[in-house]
């Protein structure tokens, strides 16, 4: 097929128009994220670190890419069928898919690694030289595997007559396709089912620690030997007995002797008795009564000091406090990148269902193949906005840079 246009004109214009969106959202959108940061220290962090890196890649698609695509296609048969500009895009467009993938899977790493691990391990393999080391490792077997047409006779780049612009054109393709789906469909999901798996085991504990401390408090006898609804609670060993006519006596003779105002009635003395004869009741044991002097409530005494509420065993409120886990808005934010990890999915699942089925040399229909190249550009577009829509820092930051009070911030 010599000229594209000519032969298919309203894939040409469908083309023109969906990446023609793809590059001015993709540029307005990416260099809002890129502003953002750089305008807000709060966004400074490890994690937007790799936003960051990622912002500039798309911006880089969508900005320089995307518009000699465009190009491509309307010159179709003559530019850029030099052998220089044709490698350059053929080349261009694989490394900075590597470099977005890159971001992801170490965006991958640093919420396993900030939910799962404790701080120190944390900064240990987040440190400058262990994140530098692992990039150069990741950017070297990624461009070994892009670079192979040079050095072998496996595979080639040139001028592809399916999606008509430059890309690989033999099983280099292939390669490049198994390479990426290793990474987004092993790597990846192993940290985020990591990282989640903990998150819901961490959940489950906390249930389980309040449900042991509601049964603590509904199992301990109140000290009046009612319960809140009024209802008299049943002990198995010792039941709370009225005083006998001399010990009512004996209390009446003690406040008279004391020269007190304060007259016992019967019903008194019965609360006296019962708080001595009080059973508590913890994790299914019965102890025996407390041999504390329990004194009558004076004029100055609160009633609360009376009804106190059963405090949790030493050993439960050790562990509750030493026990460090996934704070919600840790687990937001997890979730939140989990969703850019899942756009990137849909965006590039059917181009590698589409590679792979080469190998079968099926017919594939030219505008098919158009339509799936187009979703991959998308997901450059789609980005920065996922950002905005996910944190209100980047939200608030990019309301400052439209409204341009980041150009006055002194």
């Amino acid at each position: 097929m010599e000229n594209f246009l000519d032969e298919y004109p309203g894939l040409f214009y469908m083309d023109v128009v969906w990446i023609g969106l793809v590059s001015v959202a993709g540029v307005i959108g990416n260099l809002l994220s890129l502003s953002a940061v750089a305008t807000t220290a709060s966004l400074r962090t490890s994690t937007q670190l790799h936003i960051t890196i990622l912002a500039g890649v798309d911006l880089f698609i969508t900005g320089v890419l995307a518009p000699c695509r465009i190009a491509t296609e309307y010159y179709s048969g003559r530019w850029p069928r030099t052998q220089p500009w044709c490698h350059f895009l053929a080349y261009a467009i694989p490394i900075s898919v590597v470099f977005s993938l890159q971001q992801l899977v170490l965006i991958a790493q640093n919420r396993f690694l900030r939910v799962t691990k404790s701080d120190s391990v944390y900064r240990k393999f987040t440190s400058k030289q262990v994140v530098i080391g692992q990039r150069v490792i990741a950017t070297s077997v990624a461009c070994l595997l892009i670079l192979l047409p040079l050095y072998t006779d496996f595979g080639s780049v040139g001028y592809n007559l399916k999606v008509h612009f430059c890309f690989f054109t033999g099983h280099n393709q292939q390669v490049f396709t198994g390479f990426s789906m290793f990474l987004a469909l092993v790597v990846i999901p192993f940290f985020y089912g990591v990282t989640f798996h903990h998150v819901r085991v961490h959940q489950r504990r906390v249930a389980v620690w309040s449900g042991m401390n509601k049964e603590l408090r509904s199992r301990q006898v109140d000290t009046d030997c009612g319960r809140p609804d009024g209802s008299v609670t049943e002990l198995p060993s010792q039941t709370c007995l009225p005083p006998t006519p001399g010990e009512q006596s004996t209390g009446t003779e003690k406040a008279n002797t004391n020269n007190k105002s304060i007259n016992h009635s019967p019903q008194d003395d019965n609360k006296l008795n019962c708080k001595r004869q009080t059973v508590s009741v913890i994790s299914g044991q019965t102890i025996g009564c407390s041999a504390v002097n329990m004194s009558l409530p004076t004029a100055g005494t609160s009633e609360a000091q009376g009804n106190r509420p059963a405090s949790v065993p030493s050993n439960a409120r050790r562990r509750r406090t030493t026990k460090s886990g996934p704070t919600k808005h840790g687990v937001k934010i997890t979730r939140n990148l989990f969703l850019i990890f899942f756009a990137y999915i849909c965006c590039w699942m059917p181009w590698w269902i589409l590679s792979l089925t080469e190998l079968y040399s099926m017919d594939i229909p030219i505008p098919l193949y158009h339509v799936i190249n187009n979703m991959l550009w998308t997901n450059s577009c789609i980005n920065p906005y996922l950002y905005a829509s996910m944190s209100r820092n980047y939200r608030n930051a990019i309301k400052r840079c439209l409204k341009f009070k980041c150009l006055f911030r002194r």
